[in-house]
């Protein structure tokens, strides 16, 4: 463990606490407490096992000690924790230094007092581990510790917690953690590093001030590799105790034994998924379905598996997608084994509007996963898209901007809030925000079709088909870029520039793609009927981007239309648009 505070600190601290009248009348603890403090500092400390503390602390046999049948040192440590929360909440609330000794481990955490206290909601980013073990296999093992914990944090009411996107920009970058800090807009970040040694994993994490560097923590957890949710739950103490000493809500946790080749499959599938190409999300699936086989009591696996096919099913130019119950069967797995999963919850809401279009049921799972997690950028996204969906647009912008706030980094954060802007009539904000995107995160194809969206939104299609001409020069082949020229044109009246293009994306685009995407093309066009055509067959065939069909500013056209209504009742949407 790195040593970042002197030992004549420690030393003094240990006085004072064993001197205090928490500790006073406790001669069982202070003996154990100095003799853990002891051998924190010494040159090779011992790795503490309860066997060791039995023999060393209170003379027990070492040949007929059972734990099992003994609880003396599980006693006394829980006791310990208990004097020590005692003094720090009263006569060593204003110590430079604190003592602590985390659940599941023997081995006291050492950490400064915050400087003037960290803020009542901190925001927190959690750095991605450093794989130590030098074999790239262990890249997973350690990105999939890294996104555990984010999760975990994600569901402290007392955080703000930076999401993958955005904090995983700093993987293997050599960046001063101030600087970082201040990118991230962070007020403390938690870093180490993992060493893989056979079945033992050894991760070693600093929780560190933002504003100057002052390590708050560090400390090596020693766990066996099965033992990740162990792991991840001392860690998330360590944080939330930096923040308030007082006790905090726990997240909702259901704790099973892992295989670890189902663990090292969930892993691999969640890094194919997120790069959102075909082929990748294909393997991911395969992988999931692995993992299930594997570890049917795996809560992470029936999630990753209905993530992976609902991408499958979302994607653009996927010919190839499941059925809706094919990502219902795993969603309802998870679910099953832990109604609190806040991921599966948010999922479950876009699922229950393609499936049977329960809006409103829909909103209150987006809302309860949000509560659980209301720092996870995904379940965030996915709030205020819906919100844009139902018309609520100060509610969508608000649920935007947290999530912009939880993911700095991430381009789809800002396209998701200028969007909700968009809708709202709020083009000036859309574009600001837009282009505050675009400088922190650059400019790519996905960025230029929102800019183009919003032009549409507006009205100027000129504008829109001149930007996706310019655009579409660079990346002929970006579908989305061809089919929002194809819209711009047909409003401007260029029926062969439309045409052309809408045969292009016509020719590769699944069927149950294409319904929406006429539906949305004839939308800028005057041929009421066959907008009607279209939607009808797009809501039968439940494509998935039907959620933003009664929200897009391109229908309001046709609203004065009698089969509006119609339209809505098919697909019983609470109308509100007008």
């Amino acid at each position: 463990m790195a040593e970042t505070i002197d030992r004549d600190t420690v030393e003094s601290e240990l006085a004072r606490v064993l001197a205090s009248p928490a500790f006073v009348r406790a001669a069982r603890g202070r003996e154990l407490l100095a003799y853990l403090i002891d051998n924190h500092l010494a040159a090779e400390p011992k790795r503490l096992k309860e066997s060791t503390i039995a023999l060393e602390v209170f003379g027990r046999d070492a040949a007929v000690f059972d734990g099992d049948r003994d609880g003396i040192v599980r006693v006394a440590v829980n006791r310990l924790r208990d004097l020590l929360d005692r003094h720090y909440i009263d006569n060593g609330r204003d110590a430079p230094i604190r003592f602590e000794i985390p659940r599941g481990s023997y081995a006291p955490v050492i950490r400064r007092r915050t400087p003037g206290g960290l803020p009542e909601r901190a925001r927190v980013a959690v750095l991605p581990l450093a794989n130590l073990s030098g074999a790239p296999a262990n890249d997973a093992l350690c990105d999939g510790l890294t996104e555990d914990l984010i999760d975990a944090l994600a569901q402290i009411p007392a955080l703000r917690v930076t999401a993958r996107t955005s904090s995983f920009r700093y993987k293997g970058a050599a960046n001063d953690i101030r600087q970082i800090g201040r990118e991230l807009d962070v007020d403390a970040l938690l870093e180490g590093s993992v060493q893989r040694i056979g079945q033992r994993i050894r991760v070693t994490a600093q929780l560190i001030l933002a504003s100057d560097g002052t390590h708050l923590w560090s400390h090596a957890f020693d766990e066996d590799v099965n033992d990740r949710q162990l792991l991840q739950h001392n860690l998330r103490e360590l944080v939330v105790r930096s923040i308030s000493h007082a006790p905090q809500p726990q997240p909702n946790e259901v704790t099973v034994a892992v295989d670890p080749q189902a663990r090292y499959l969930v892993d691999q599938a969640r890094m194919l998924n997120m790069t959102q190409l075909p082929d990748n999300v294909s393997r991911a699936e395969t992988l999931a379905d692995e993992a299930v086989v594997i570890a049917p009591e795996f809560v992470d696996a029936w999630f990753v598996l209905a993530m992976v096919r609902y991408s499958r099913y979302s994607l653009w130019m996927q010919n190839d997608f499941p059925s809706l119950e094919a990502i219902e069967r795993p969603l309802q797995r998870a679910l099953a084994l832990n109604p609190q999963y806040p991921q599966a919850l948010s999922l479950s809401a876009y699922v229950s509007i393609l499936a049977a279009w329960d809006w409103h049921g829909a909103l209150d799972l987006a809302m309860r996963a949000a509560s659980i997690a209301p720092s996870h950028a995904g379940i965030l996204g996915r709030l205020g898209t819906l919100r844009s969906a139902l018309g609520e647009h100060e509610d969508a912008i608000a649920t935007q901007r947290n999530c912009v706030a939880c993911d700095p980094f991430a381009p789809p954060a800002y396209t998701g809030l200028a969007i909700a802007l968009s809708l709202a009539g709020k083009r000036d904000d859309a574009l600001a925000t837009l282009d505050l995107g675009e400088k922190k995160c650059g400019q790519s194809a996905y960025t230029i079709e929102t800019r183009i969206v919003l032009h549409l939104h507006a009205r100027q299609f000129d504008r829109a088909k001149a930007l996706a001409d310019e655009a579409l020069g660079q990346s002929p082949n970006v579908w989305p870029l061809r089919f929002r020229r194809a819209q711009a044109a047909l409003a401007l009246g260029d029926t062969s520039v439309s045409r052309r293009d809408f045969d292009a994306i016509a020719a590769r685009a699944p069927a149950q793609r294409l319904s929406y995407l006429q539906a949305m093309l004839a939308a800028y066009g005057t041929d009421s009927t066959a907008f009607f055509s279209y939607a009808e067959a797009a809501l039968a065939l439940r494509s998935p981007h039907c959620m933003m069909l009664f929200a897009e500013p391109a229908t309001r056209a046709h609203q004065v239309d009698p089969r509006w209504a119609s339209l809505a009742a098919s697909a019983r949407y609470p109308l509100k648009i007008g």
